[in-house]
């Protein structure tokens, strides 16, 4: 007879709860409950107990009740330190860790105050956490509220882009660790595994937001479906906290302007366990809603609207369902060049999405926790063509649904075990309608058009229509526990099944390590991740065409190149460490390396905003991170960032829709630097806030070397005369480095007990620095930076109480 080890017991006990259940989901926000008592262990009532984390400035609050009774909910995975003050009593200091949805418990017994003695001031938190394993970034709310915002529909990535190493590219697209998008956003434990970028959705809105962590790293095996990091958003929740709201309007340069609002609260005509929030906006730019790909900026505008909604009940004290809806939509006209202009060219493009989703927490025990959910991502993208259209003319129409369900459990063995294990589901529906012609045959040749492509005019287009019903699946478990009380590991595996569009499997091992010394206030880690990445699903069944193929000029004689798009596969590694310096300062430092086969690489569509996807058969990455925080003090807070990578990757080249006959030669084995690689990137941010006035004043600045321009060298001469080159330096076969500034202010003019006033200033690129994005590239093509950029806010702000 079998007998199984009491720690093989709880793993098989995780595995049949896991995949005997239908659904799922991964919600990563905690919960502290707790009591305050005095010595003779009375309840203390109406004390105020404080949660904060001192590096982000994130902080929550809570007072008692009769019995003595708190509650903290939607609480971002983290390190905390904890305040409680009552009248008559020291003040009480702890600090906690958040790593895990099961519910916390914090029982405090407050000292008598001597006659004569007075309270002081708050200690600072930890400025390390012990068992911290990746690489993380987190944001609070004030951060995201001071970061200029003058260009329209870009806060949320250029939040992400504080993180160390993460470089950005035009219309918001982000680059971290070699990787070109590869990046999954997971919003209140629900994965959005498409696109979340300027050309195909309508970006995520910080308004809705409590934090957004970054990591990118060390990734458990609970996230998949990325290879460049995780972005961790929590939404504000109105579960237990009174009603609240604000109303914001923002104009600035360039026509552009935003109408905003935000409220939340408990729903107590339903019951006192229900809560919502929500978040909508609507705003654009007459003059600039891209980033243009003619330095004189021609038919460049558009609007976006965004609203999101959240919805929290409680029923019993051991279950927890939150809801989340949103519906999103922009229109804005595709940029032109100075020929294009002068053609009358008037393309145009809308996109749409919708998301529904729902989670229901069971907390079965003090040790175990089920999360189980469903969600639907809806998405539509159309190209509409002009009159004027040279010289090409393109429409399209793509439509995709996203259906998921997932389940997780996580169980507790002791002090030193935390398991957890669970399932995730997808089915994919895609659906492409594509159409291409030549408008001038003569223009076109000048363009470089290859031959292929030039033989479809308006009497005979190019046309592609295709749709496709698809699944993918993976299941994890994973353990995280700790040895000698210093060490802790996280270490899992997960197996990842896809049909999109290729039949393709993987089993990734992913462990993580870091280890505590007390004495120099400082923690060393280490990590491997093997990771899988079907490709992105946008486009994907035409890139992965027979007719695709035929037009690319990739494909050998041999039958190599323009396959279809298979998933990337990566081995990702990483060393670092943390240093407290003293209560000032936190250092960060870390060397990564990733080599990846079929690496992703998508795109873009000649003078359109469409991007393909295709991957490059293998590659290499690597570099070094650093980052400095420096947490409030004396009115004051900041952070210091760099990023050194090095990335080049291996022909041949599959997938994605390219026409130019002349692009750079890439057969198989050749070795070339791809579009995304920026040597250097380094990014700064100082906050001083004056408490008492209600001013404060914001001083940010960003560093980028420049991405290549990967031209061959005949076609370099005429490169050098187009419109823009001199923001190019051809002798480093980059783009020119570029360092922007920006600052912001802000005052809060009005502060009643129901209603406050206040007023924000922001500039971008204060020094009005020209710069390009790209240039001239054969994957993502020429692209001009904005200059500089002033808007104003006023925010009203309203309360039930306060």
């Amino acid at each position: 007879m079998l007998e199984f080890r009491p720690q093989m017991r709880h793993w098989i006990l995780l595995i049949v709860l896991a995949i005997g259940s239908a659904d799922a989901a991964q919600i990563q926000i905690g919960t502290l409950v707790g009591a305050v008592r005095d010595p003779s262990q009375a309840a203390v009532a109406e004390a105020r107990v404080v949660l904060y984390d001192a590096t982000s400035n994130f902080e929550r609050f809570a007072t008692t009740n009769d019995r003595g009774q708190f509650q903290l909910t939607n609480l971002p995975f983290g390190q905390y330190g904890v305040r409680v003050d009552a009248n008559g009593f020291r003040p009480f200091e702890a600090t906690i860790a958040v790593r895990s949805n099961l519910t916390l418990t914090l029982e405090v017994v407050l000292e008598i105050a001597g006659p004569r003695e007075e309270l002081t001031v708050r200690a600072a938190a930890p400025l390390l956490e012990p068992d911290q394993i990746g690489s993380t970034t987190r944001l609070d709310e004030g951060f995201m509220k001071r970061l200029p915002g003058a260009r329209p529909g870009s806060g949320m990535q250029e939040l992400v882009a504080t993180a160390p190493g993460w470089a950005t590219e035009d219309n918001g697209l982000l680059h971290s660790r070699g990787v070109d998008d590869g990046f999954l956003y997971v919003s209140d434990g629900i994965p959005l595994s498409d696109r979340i970028d300027t050309f195909f959705s309508s970006a995520l809105d910080p308004d809705a937001f409590q934090t957004i962590e970054i990591l990118d790293g060390h990734l458990p095996v609970e996230y998949g479906n990325a290879s460049g990091g995780v972005i961790n958003v929590v939404h504000k929740s109105g579960l237990g906290e009174s009603w609240s709201g604000t109303t914001a309007l923002r104009a600035g340069s360039l026509q552009s302007g935003e109408v905003a609002a935000t409220g939340g609260g408990e729903l107590p005509i339903l019951s006192d366990s229900v809560g919502a929030f929500f978040a909508l906006s609507y705003g654009g730019s007459g003059k600039r809603y891209l980033d243009p790909v003619d330095p004189g900026n021609f038919n460049n505008r558009g609007n976006a609207f965004r609203f999101a909604t959240r919805l929290d009940w409680r029923p019993t004290p051991k279950d927890l369902v939150i809801a989340d809806i949103s519906a999103n939509g922009s229109a804005f006209r595709v940029t032109n060049s100075l020929t294009q202009e002068l053609a009358g060219q008037r393309q145009r493009q809308e996109l749409r999405d919708n998301h529904q989703s729902v989670i229901w927490q069971r907390s079965a025990s003090s040790d175990t926790v089920t999360d189980i959910g469903w969600y639907r991502h809806a998405f539509v993208a159309e190209l509409f063509p002009s009159e004027g259209d040279t010289p090409i003319s393109a429409k399209q129409d793509r439509r995709h649904t996203r259906h998921g369900v997932l389940v997780n459990v996580t169980h507790a063995v002791g002090a030193k075990h935390v398991l957890k294990a669970g399932i995730d589901y997808q089915h994919v529906t895609p659906r492409e309608l594509f159409s291409f012609f030549i408008t001038d045959e003569d223009a076109a040749k000048d363009a470089g058009i290859s031959a292929e492509a030039l033989a479809f005019d308006k009497n005979n287009p190019f046309m592609f229509e295709d749709e496709a019903s698809r699944d993918q699946f993976s299941l994890y478990f994973q353990d995280t526990f700790s040895l000698f009380d210093r060490l802790t590991i996280n270490a899992g595996l997960r197996f990842d099944h896809t049909e999109v569009l290729v039949n393709a499997s993987a089993l990734s091992p992913r462990i993580g390590a870091v280890y505590f010394i007390p004495q120099w206030t400082m923690t060393i880690r280490a990590s491997y991740n093997r990771l899988f990445m079907p490709p992105q699903v946008e486009n994907l069944l035409l890139s992965s065409s027979e007719q695709a193929r035929a037009l690319s000029p990739f494909v050998t004689e041999e039958g190599d190149g323009g396959a279809q798009v298979s998933p990337e596969r990566q081995h990702a590694f990483e060393v670092g460490f943390v240093r407290a310096l003293g209560k000032w300062a936190a250092l960060d430092a870390v060397y990564w390396r990733r080599s990846v086969r079929n690496y992703a690489d998508p795109n873009l569509f000649f003078g359109t905003t469409i991007i393909f996807p295709n991957s490059v058969a293998e590659g290499t990455a690597s570099g070094v991170n650093v980052r400095v925080d420096f947490p409030f003090q004396k009115g004051f807070s900041g952070f210091v960032s760099y990023g050194n990578a090095l990335v080049y990757q291996v022909g041949p080249i599959n997938g994605g829709l390219f026409l130019e006959e002349e692009v750079i030669e890439i057969g198989p084995g050749t070795r070339f630097t791809p579009d995304h690689d920026q040597r250097n990137v380094g990014a700064f941010g100082v906050t001083f806030q004056h408490a008492p006035s209600g001013l404060w004043a914001a001083f940010y600045g960003r560093h980028e070397s420049g991405t290549p321009l990967e031209i061959d060298n005949e076609e370099l001469e005429e490169a050098m005369e187009r419109r823009g080159a001199a923001l190019v330096d051809f002798d480093r076969g980059r783009v020119k480095a570029r360092t922007l500034f920006d600052v912001s202010f802000g005052v809060e003019l009005f502060e009643g007990r129901r209603v406050a006033v206040d007023l924000q200033l922001d500039v971008r690129n204060l020094t009005d620095r020209a710069f390009a994005y790209n240039f001239s590239n054969p994957f993502s093509g020429t692209h001009f930076g904005h200059p500089r950029l002033v808007s104003a806010r006023v925010r009203f702000s309203f309360f039930e109480s306060r």
